[in-house]
């Protein structure tokens, strides 16, 4: 018998289907960790957002901003902070603007009837609920997302 020093075509083929047996999942764990990275920082941004906005309307008067049935669009509420009667509040919001592809709603309601825990029996006045809407497309599926955040607060 010849002592054989090369590899045969079966053996070369069995070594490629087996790396590639191997290789296929780590490249789908990558894939699934790109689209986790996107999707998490597209919802981190969005909070970002949402928080910012919501700074901004209780730092807004309650004059400026009333309780409405209708969704603020952000623009309005820069705009009527802008108006001659309030630019006194100097606040730093008034140039922001935000990556293309987000939109913001923000819905301002009044909240009545609602009992302070401190004080028994007593009601709280002047305060107020802010839900901020965001929504935006994901980059890799397509998909719209709406995120909300609400909160509580008092005129200052």
């Amino acid at each position: 018998m010849k002592n054989k020093k090369a590899f045969t075509l079966l053996e070369i083929l069995m070594t490629i289907t087996m790396a590639t047996v191997m290789i296929v999942p780590v490249f789908n764990m990558l894939n699934l960790g790109t689209k986790g990275i996107y999707k998490s920082s597209d919802k981190t941004y969005a909070i970002l957002i949402a928080s910012e906005v919501i700074e901004i309307v209780k730092f807004t008067g309650f004059d400026v901003l009333p309780p409405k049935e209708e969704v603020y669009q952000l623009n309005d509420i820069i705009q009527r902070n802008n108006q001659p009667e309030y630019l006194k509040r100097n606040l730093y919001y008034s140039n922001r603007e935000y990556e293309k592809g987000y939109g913001v709603g923000v819905l301002i309601t009044k909240v009545e009837g609602q009992y302070d825990s401190k004080r028994i029996g007593g009601k709280v006045s002047g305060l107020r609920r802010v839900d901020v809407y965001i929504q935006w497309e994901s980059v890799l599926t397509k998909e719209s997302t709406t995120l909300k955040l609400s909160t509580f607060y008092k005129d200052r």
